[in-house]
């Protein structure tokens, strides 16, 4: 794909669309593919700054904050294995969501296009400042978190052990692992 993205480029051909700040990620067990959209460079950036301002820039790559770099990114999920994570069939257990304290993660845009019933929306932007709301309402029930793959619900239930909330898990694989095990039917954006 990168050779053909290449060519289009180099042969100037007209009405090509190019792949230009997306990257497609191809999955050979499953022989699905996405785009991602990258960020254009921001001018504040270490790694991507401006490059006239050198005084900012990264010169010796052990001074760089991967965590801080990437907002919390892959180092901030905690660690732990599948087996402190749920299936995404125990949702199927209607006992356990009704008994409960159920949180969607994801942007409100995403989830007004489709969500499990009993999810409420606290998307991850906001959910550091309703951690001790989220607390006091959950009380001793399970707290169950949900996003779009699970890597989001991940963060922020490393988010809230490290506030001292012990009964938070979140799904493996989020709502697309819910669709594909689950619930075939469910919307897929």
């Amino acid at each position: 794909m990168q050779a053909v993205e290449a060519l289009k480029l180099a042969a100037e051909i007209e009405g090509a669309e190019v792949c230009a700040r997306r990257m497609v990620l191809y999955d050979g067990l499953s022989c699905e593919t996405r785009v991602i959209r990258l960020r254009s460079r921001s001018k504040t950036c270490r790694a991507c700054g401006n490059p006239e301002d050198s005084s900012q820039r990264i010169v010796n790559p052990a001074d760089f904050d991967y965590s801080s770099f990437t907002l919390g990114g892959s180092c901030a999920i905690r660690q732990s294995t599948d087996q402190d994570r749920l299936r995404p069939s125990a949702l199927l257990d209607k006992d356990r969501l009704q008994n409960a304290f159920c949180i969607d993660v994801r942007p409100k845009e995403q989830f007004d296009m489709c969500s499990i019933s009993g999810f409420q929306n606290i998307p991850m932007t906001k959910l550091s400042k309703e951690l001790r709301t989220i607390e006091s309402c959950a009380g001793e029930r399970e707290i169950i978190l949900i996003c779009r793959r699970g890597f989001d619900s991940a963060t922020a239930v490393s988010m809230m052990r490290k506030a001292g909330i012990e009964n938070a898990n979140d799904v493996i694989g989020g709502l697309d692992a819910w669709r594909k095990e689950c619930h075939p039917k469910f919307p897929s954006y």
